[in-house]
């Protein structure tokens, strides 16, 4: 997963927390003192499995159901990850775990369903932008270079699906199979169909599948993806403000 993205929430509850532990010791009231403990217990549940599955539950569990055998699809659009820059250690640019997990699921559905052709999108730098990151990893993974095809101009979600739409179009296409983290999929499919396009979800990399008791202990992936989860939210409602989905 990404830490592009500012993670705003866990940073702000150990400060409250701290504030209010200083506070209680200080002061000494029942007030002071439940609210220092109210602060902890917010950001253990922040770190804690269980609620993080309560949390992924509404974005997650709508996609959760397997593709139907039957379908059908014209292309196979994969949303722009993370790429890890070139610098002088790391002479190549390379996929981030969300573009990994991502192309991996593209390429069996590629190899396994839908012999059609493939869309890589995401911006960068010249020589090493996401859309060109995902196609080697795709050619890597068993898909024809000639069936790959990509745009490289997109910063977004929004973007993604708004170049990707020129290139689909050009080529008479209008079932889609949207490839993203399953968190990630409510707006995905949201702005593909904004654009007229009929979206069939192809979502991976499902955190709830393991259950909610898997974990019990507080641990950073988990606040990494409530931060992810807490970032989508707010990108799904700017976007609905915007008139994007």
């Amino acid at each position: 997963m990404s830490w592009r993205y500012v993670q705003p929430v866990f940073p702000l509850l150990l400060l409250v927390s701290a504030c209010a532990l200083l506070i209680a010791l200080r002061r000494r009231s029942r007030r002071a003192v439940a609210t220092a403990l109210a602060s902890c217990l917010l950001t253990v549940l922040w770190a804690w499995p269980p609620c993080h599955y309560l949390l992924a539950l509404p974005f997650e569990l709508p996609y959760a159901t397997p593709l139907r055998q039957e379908e059908r699809v014209d292309a196979i659009v994969v949303l722009s990850g993370a790429v890890r820059t070139p610098d002088q250690l790391n002479p190549q640019a390379l996929p981030g775990y969300d573009t990994y997990v991502r192309c991996a699921h593209a390429a069996w559905l590629y190899r396994e369903r839908f012999r059609v052709p493939v869309v890589t999108t995401g911006g960068g730098q010249p020589g090493y932008t996401a859309a060109e990151v995902s196609a080697t990893l795709l050619a890597q993974m068993g898909v024809p270079k000639k069936h790959i095809l990509f745009e490289k101009r997109s910063r977004s979600t929004w973007e993604n699906a708004l170049f990707a739409a020129q290139i689909l179009r050009q080529r008479g296409c209008r079932r889609v199979a949207v490839v993203t983290q399953a968190y990630h999929m409510r707006r995905a499919v949201a702005v593909f169909t904004k654009l007229g396009f009929e979206v069939v979800p192809a979502a991976c990399d499902f955190t709830i599948s393991g259950g909610p008791f898997q974990e019990l202990l507080p641990d950073g992936t988990t606040v990494r993806r409530n931060e992810l989860l807490f970032h989508e939210l707010i990108a799904y409602l700017w976007y609905w403000i915007r008139g994007r989905v």
